[in-house]
């Protein structure tokens, strides 16, 4: 019998009914019309997965602002390098929310520590205005067009009314 459908049902013999290739239906008693059918699904939702992950990576690069009670800023991220030696190079700047009161920027190379963390420990080979080694980190946790910072010793890098902390979000440029 010919059938222009892909359709999987059970037969009266335990099997599976099921089109071939020709589009002919005939008892499945093996099951192997569903393992492929299940083998398809299983391959096309990792392909899903893969190309998703591709694409926020991809999306993660570019350009970030914030504007709250304590200022406004931005982040730029540009991936560098490649396999276990690729990393995210950003730069960040903030002003505060009264016009002089706060500013501060900083840049470095971020290392990927989850599939969408990515931590900055600052060199200590960094030097405050007094002479001293700084360690400031930033971690930066990536969810859609948002990034959230979190930064911990970074206060030789901006004015304590200020901070690099906050949800920044992605703007496109228009074209």
């Amino acid at each position: 019998m010919k059938c222009g459908c892909d359709v999987l049902a059970t037969s009266d013999h335990g099997g599976y009914l099921g089109a071939d290739k020709g589009g002919y239906l005939g008892a499945d008693k093996g099951g192997e019309l569903m393992k492929n059918h299940l083998i398809r699904i299983v391959l096309l939702t990792m392909l899903s997965i893969i190309f998703a992950g591709m694409l926020n990576a991809q999306n993660r690069l570019g350009t970030y602002y914030r504007s709250d009670e304590y200022g406004r800023g931005d982040i730029t991220f540009k991936e560098v390098g490649s396999g276990k030696s690729k990393r995210l190079n950003f730069y960040v700047s903030i002003a505060g929310a009264q016009r002089g009161t706060c500013i501060g920027d900083h840049r470095g190379k971020a290392k990927w520590i989850e599939s969408n963390v990515a931590e900055y420990n600052g060199d200590f080979n960094e030097v405050n205005s007094d002479g001293e080694a700084v360690g400031c980190r930033l971690t930066f946790v990536f969810a859609g067009n948002r990034v959230t910072v979190r930064e911990t010793n970074c206060n030789d890098f901006h004015g304590v009314s200020c901070q690099f902390e906050g949800k920044y979000t992605l703007r496109r440029k228009s074209r």
